[in-house]
């Protein structure tokens, strides 16, 4: 192993804010600090109150082959934008698989549009996103790769929930609790039964629509 893959290897183990210090102590620290590669998973949680628009202009030269991202509860206030976070995913999102952007409320129509270009993604976790629309919800039908769906909290409807369903048939892990606009989880059930094989886990939580009819053979 070479000097550069050694390097490599140990600042792999560094956190955002100890890559950021190593990259200001010398050149070569510097080059590898900044290459894409230190970037494939990016958790950007831990840091909230910190993300904004400027945040994420100043990474995307770094996160262009980021496959994991997670910005959950980052950009409220008006600190991270729809238009913000639209040029960061149009620049950064082509190899995504992981996108978690649990209760964030920048996200809204105009983002699910350009999500549902990563045509990898796997995972999508809008826990509590509650500025989507149902017609931003018909984007997720796009992403035929889905395996894991969290829609806790959402606006989503019953049509959007089986219209997703029928999209992506290897779903399976999804999270529709506490949806208070899916007015029949019979239908869903029924629904996942017919077109998710694959189906491990499912979350009706609060769900007060729910028989036993589609569970009888």
């Amino acid at each position: 192993m070479f000097q550069g893959e050694v390097i490599q290897v140990i600042l792999s183990y560094l956190d955002m804010p100890s890559l950021c210090a190593a990259a200001m102590t010398c050149n070569l620290f510097f080059r590898h600090c900044y290459d894409p590669l230190q970037y494939t998973e990016l958790d950007l949680q831990p840091y909230w109150s910190q993300v904004d628009d400027h945040a994420l202009d100043t990474l995307h030269e770094r996160c262009r082959h980021v496959q994991r991202l997670n910005l959950s509860w980052c950009g409220n206030y008006g600190l991270v934008t729809p238009s913000g976070f639209r040029s960061f995913l149009q620049l950064c999102g082509i190899e995504l698989t992981c996108l978690r952007l649990a209760c964030c409320k920048f996200v809204d129509n105009s983002v699910m549009k350009i999500i549902n270009e990563c045509k990898y993604l796997q995972e999508l976790d809008l826990h509590g996103c509650q500025r989507i629309e149902n017609r931003g919800f018909t984007n997720i039908l796009k992403l035929e790769s889905l395996q894991r769906l969290n829609l806790y909290r959402t606006t989503v409807d019953v049509h959007s929930v089986i219209a997703i369903i029928r999209s992506c048939p290897d779903l399976a892990h999804l999270n529709i609790g506490s949806c208070t606009n899916i007015n029949s989880v019979d239908d869903v059930a029924i629904e996942l039964g017919r077109n998710c094989k694959k189906l491990k886990s499912v979350d009706f939580w609060r769900s007060r629509t729910l028989t036993k009819l589609e569970f009888m053979p």
